[in-house]
């Protein structure tokens, strides 16, 4: 009985072994491509995406962004914010980020959807840090980046 039991669990090891490296769904989020396609900032920037996927794109990023927390009690003003979608979803409700804001972007990164938006000009605006949070990206908990930008 015991030699079935180790065989079953083997067979059931190996089968789920293979299936988590030929399928997609099984694969970690490419935060390397994100990176890639979010390029360095050319004014101050937002990026809103999964918590848990900040230290790998912070990584792959390498600008200097760094995590901003409500609690920070810093006002942020940026030119530009992006959402990282776990696949599709929704345009951002303007009440989130603003009326200023236009949609200037949208494309599929890997598994991930990639959604910017930007003021036109130069123009800088606050950014509602517990609004953009908000955001329907498909993860479980969101979190925002600030990059290319500093304190008031």
């Amino acid at each position: 009985m015991g030699a079935v039991l180790a065989t079953v669990l083997v067979a059931y090891s190996l089968g789920f072994c293979v299936l988590a490296s030929l399928s997609s769904r099984f694969q970690r989020p490419d935060w390397d491509a994100v990176a890639a396609r979010l390029g360095e900032p050319d004014a101050p920037r937002a990026v809103v995406s999964w918590t848990l996927g900040h230290a790998a794109l912070r990584y792959y990023l390498s600008t200097g962004s760094f995590q901003a927390e409500p609690t920070d009690g810093f006002t942020w003003f940026v030119h530009e914010v992006d959402f990282v979608s776990n696949g599709p979803a929704p345009p951002v409700p303007a009440r989130l980020i603003g009326p200023r804001f236009r949609q200037v972007g949208y494309e599929r990164v890997g598994g991930l959807r990639l959604r910017r938006y930007a003021l036109p000009g130069p123009d800088v605006a606050r950014l509602r840090l517990r609004g953009v949070r908000d955001a329907q990206l498909g993860f479980g908990s969101n979190g925002v980046l600030v990059d290319g930008i500093g304190p008031p």
